[in-house]
């Protein structure tokens, strides 16, 4: 869970769904740190278990979200192999603590700009983990076909609290409403909202 829009969403529709979930907040040396306080804060209203995995910073330097450098907007934000590894560990953590599946909400939106966010790569890592382990592990990634726009709007039948999230990837106070994330955001709200009238 990274405390932005879509993982925040996904949380309470697992949740609503009736699922007991356990939350993984990864500290990779993103420069939008704070988006991990939001996951935290979500968690413990929520009354939903986490723990909180710092990696090594020297994984994921050829970023603008891990370097500093750099456009916020497009290819420069490719975290190379990220999803590869988060969802990797988190699918060791479930099969050690007796969890049935790990949980993503990429949409397809993500899959424009980031490979790994796309249904080929998911379903790849699938097949290699019931390769790796006797045990079926799956990740599933409910909101794959459905656009950013869609996922708000299940939020708002959900009544998550937007403003209760983080999804800039500028280090401010505020969101600085200029980066890739926040126009993407930005944009999936106006047009949910377009929508519903």
């Amino acid at each position: 869970m990274s405390g932005g829009l879509d993982s925040t969403i996904l949380l309470y529709d697992l949740l609503d769904q009736g699922h007991k979930a356990h939350c993984l907040l990864f500290d990779y040396g993103q420069r939008h740190i704070k988006e991990l306080g939001f996951a935290e804060a979500t968690c413990s209203k929520l009354g939903v278990t986490f723990d909180k995995i710092s990696l090594p910073p020297q994984l994921f330097q050829r970023s603008a979200l891990t370097t500093g450098a750099d456009s916020l907007v497009g290819q420069p934000t490719i975290v190379p192999n990220r999803n590869m590894v988060l969802i990797a560990m988190a699918a060791s953590y479930a099969l050690s603590h007796g969890c049935t599946a790990v949980s993503c909400a990429v949409n397809s939106d993500d899959a424009d700009v980031y490979p790994d966010c796309r249904a080929e790569f998911i379903k790849n890592l699938n097949f290699a983990l019931r390769c790796c382990h006797t045990r079926r592990m799956e990740v599933h990634v409910p909101y794959i076909v459905r656009t950013k726009a869609k996922v708000v709007e299940i939020g708002w039948r959900l009544n998550v609290p937007f403003d209760e999230t983080w999804s800039c990837y500028a280090d401010g106070d505020e969101p600085c409403g200029q980066c890739g994330a926040c126009q993407v955001r930005l944009k999936a709200i106006a047009d949910a909202g377009h929508a519903l009238q």
